[in-house]
């Protein structure tokens, strides 16, 4: 089976529009509005300028936003790698340093720390580093709130850009961060069908 993970969602669009797809305990959302959610932020991430097979740091908590970049990363044919919400600074400039990465996804405040605070840290020594996207109701000057890229609804939007762009599912469309007990993160490259074949 070659479908990619992608895919998948839209088709439980297409076959269950209405019906919940993810919750995470304080909002939910239906299969047609991941599809309106996910287009709209993989079509932001061109707009931005990101190009193909680019790797976008996702740091966020276990919101519903967390899968749902993970696959409009896969339509925008960007790498995504989610990062352990307890990373630090000196961990992000690792994977930056790393991954090259141009664009990064964090909450505002979560828990007391100010993750935009550290991004602008961040961006000292990070030249590259230039479309911080903020994922909660705390976004600033010199970041982008994804709360305002993905509120529109399917009918108002042209995804045809995105054909050429997404991902199969034999391409590498995820990279996850590792480490042991001490040292700096280490990278996994997975491609879909295997974390796929996990799910089956």
């Amino acid at each position: 089976d070659k479908t990619s993970l992608s895919a998948y969602w839209d088709r439980n669009a297409s076959l269950y529009p209405e019906r919940a797809a993810v919750a995470d305990g304080h909002r939910s959302l239906s299969w047609s509005q991941c599809q309106a959610w996910t287009d709209q932020f993989a079509l932001a991430l061109m707009r931005a300028g990101l190009r193909r097979d680019e790797v976008l740091p996702v740091q966020l908590p276990n919101w519903l936003e967390f899968p749902l970049i993970r696959v409009a990363c896969e339509k925008a044919g960007i790498l995504s790698l989610p990062l352990a919400r307890t990373l630090r600074q000196n961990e992000l400039a690792c994977c930056l340093s790393a991954t090259g990465a141009r664009a990064l996804v964090i909450p505002g405040v979560y828990r007391g720390f100010d993750y935009v605070a550290m991004a602008d840290e961040l961006k000292k020594d990070f030249f590259q580093l230039r479309h911080v996207f903020v994922v909660g109701k705390e976004s600033r000057h010199g970041t982008v709130d994804v709360e305002d890229i993905c509120r529109d609804s399917a009918d108002q939007i042209d995804a045809r850009p995105l054909a050429s762009r997404r991902f199969q599912s034999d391409e590498v469309s995820l990279i996850n961060a590792t480490t042991g007990s001490s040292g700096p993160p280490k990278f996994v490259a997975y491609t879909a069908a295997a974390r796929l074949l996990y799910g089956k």
